[in-house]
């Protein structure tokens, strides 16, 4: 998340209220070469990883398109196509308890 010092970091409270608990990751530094608004630009972001199930992602995307300072963020679903049982397990149990339901 865009911040006034020209860096960007994750306000725990903005992407996990108490509701929200999907697991977070976050790298600093990372450098950004894009084009936008007709001029190429360059500059350090924060990255932000947060992992959900995917019935659990359109919730989630709303969330962060409404609580970030830009008009248009980046925010996109990669997804997993493997892991260990169970970490998939926890994954799903913890998105699930977090959010009032159960893991199927």
């Amino acid at each position: 998340m865009p911040q006034g010092d020209g860096r960007s970091r994750v306000d725990e409270q903005q992407l996990h209220p108490e509701e929200r608990r999907d697991p977070l990751e976050q790298r600093a530094g990372v450098r950004q070469l894009f084009w936008h608004q007709g001029e190429s630009g360059e500059g350090e972001e924060w990255q932000v990883t947060l992992k959900t199930t995917a019935d659990r992602y359109p919730e989630l995307e709303s969330h962060l398109i409404a609580e970030h300072t830009w008009d248009n963020p980046e925010v996109t679903a990669v997804p997993l196509v493997g892991g260990s049982a169970a970490y998939l397990e926890w994954l799903s149990r913890t998105t699930a308890a977090a959010h009032g339901g159960s893991a199927p």
